[in-house]
């Protein structure tokens, strides 16, 4: 019995990124559009990453939005209606520059047409810290169609991040399946394993693996070559 749905990380999974390049690019880029307008650049990044902290902590009923949009404005309460206002041609211009940081590997494009052809259901369960806009386009930088996935997460439709479980099993709610017919790929020892703590089989790839590997870990890890040879043993279901 094979798997049904297949749950992939995006960055350094599916799409090769210098992270660190990727936020000096990112914070470099957010600074030079907002300046020019009036707002100071250290502390639109400073209420940022309070943002983002607050969805990383988030256990509430409400979406990553909605907690980055209030932990937001009460670092930068007077700028926040015009940031928000912004951010769109912010993501559709400058964000471009951006995609310096990232590199094509063909072997996702590859992998993806392979779970297609099988039919399986695809979700893209990358970290849910970036709007549509942002994520959307990382995933055309790999290569691949956001008609590829059945869902994506993003800051908008999800109320959980990695490396909280519940993110996973939200994702499976709304999905409509058990823990034993989903598949995580991932390459980040903390946030992706916890997949595992929801039940689901997780494969590390190794190409680009992110952090560590925990002591208390077991979950198998694979080159991207091994896990393209090997992906049809990996998709049957022996949970």
């Amino acid at each position: 019995m094979m798997k049904k749905a297949v749950f992939l990380d995006l960055d350094n999974t599916l799409l090769p990124i210098d992270e660190a390049l990727f936020y000096r690019l990112y914070f470099g880029e957010l600074g030079r559009y907002f300046a020019p307008l009036g707002i100071n650049p250290k502390f639109l990044i400073d209420a940022i990453l309070q943002g983002t902290a607050a969805m990383r902590a988030n256990t509430s009923s409400k979406t990553n939005l909605d907690m980055f949009w209030e932990t937001f404005s009460i670092h930068l309460p007077q700028e926040t209606p015009f940031v928000q206002s912004h951010l769109k041609t912010f993501y559709t211009t400058r964000f471009l520059e951006v995609k310096k940081s990232a590199s094509l590997d063909a072997r996702s494009v590859q992998l993806i047409s392979h779970f297609k052809q099988k039919g399986l259901r695809l979700i893209l369960a990358t970290n849910p810290l970036f709007p549509a806009l942002a994520t959307h386009q990382r995933v055309a930088w790999a290569g691949l169609d956001v008609a590829m996935f059945e869902k994506i997460t993003t800051m908008e439709n999800a109320k959980r991040c990695k490396p909280n479980p519940d993110y996973f099993i939200e994702l499976m709610k709304e999905a409509n399946v058990t823990a034993s017919e989903v598949l995580m790929i991932g390459n980040d020892w903390i946030e992706d394993t916890a997949a595992t703590r929801a039940g689901i089989k997780t494969i590390i790839v190794l190409d680009h693996a992110m952090k560590e590997k925990p002591t208390d870990i077991t979950c198998e890890s694979m080159t991207m070559d091994h896990l393209l040879l090997h992906i049809d043993a990996m998709l049957e279901n022996n949970q």
